[in-house]
């Protein structure tokens, strides 16, 4: 008799465990669907993005380090705004340099401008940071 109770008390565990894993299951496929939206859509973001990033670049500025002036190559997106910062290294905004050419174009740099030191240029499309270069500036 207490040997058929114990079965029976094992069996009610088992079925609860078993409903209870059930659930657990239909949750995981759940939640699995809505994570692989998710980063379905990520990805989607992702790749417009770095096809962005990819198609725009900033070339190292030539002659570095200058001292009349100097050239910085860059590529934009027709789709895009872009400036070009230039700033201390101490991370000063110096100057601002509103990209107007879209495609293939270049940037004139002024020595006279800026005082002799190092200075990092920036190229920003919609406000954020594609890519960054360091020049100098000598006497």
């Amino acid at each position: 008799m207490i040997a058929i109770k114990a079965i029976q008390e094992q069996q009610a565990i088992i079925d609860s465990q078993k409903s209870d894993i059930k659930e657990l299951k239909n949750l995981i496929e759940q939640l699995s669907k809505k994570i692989f939206a998710l980063s379905f859509a990520s990805t989607t973001n992702a790749t417009a993005q770095s096809n962005t990033i990819v198609s725009s670049y900033l070339k190292q500025n030539t002659p570095n380090p200058f001292s009349v002036s100097t050239v910085i190559n860059y590529n934009i997106p027709e789709n895009k705004n872009a400036i070009i910062e230039i700033a201390s290294v101490n991370g000063q905004l110096m100057r601002t340099y509103p990209v107007q050419q879209k495609g293939n174009g270049k940037l004139i740099i002024d020595a006279g401008t800026l005082k002799p030191g190092i200075y990092y240029y920036t190229l920003k499309l919609n406000g954020e940071e594609v890519d960054s270069k360091q020049m100098m500036i000598v006497k």
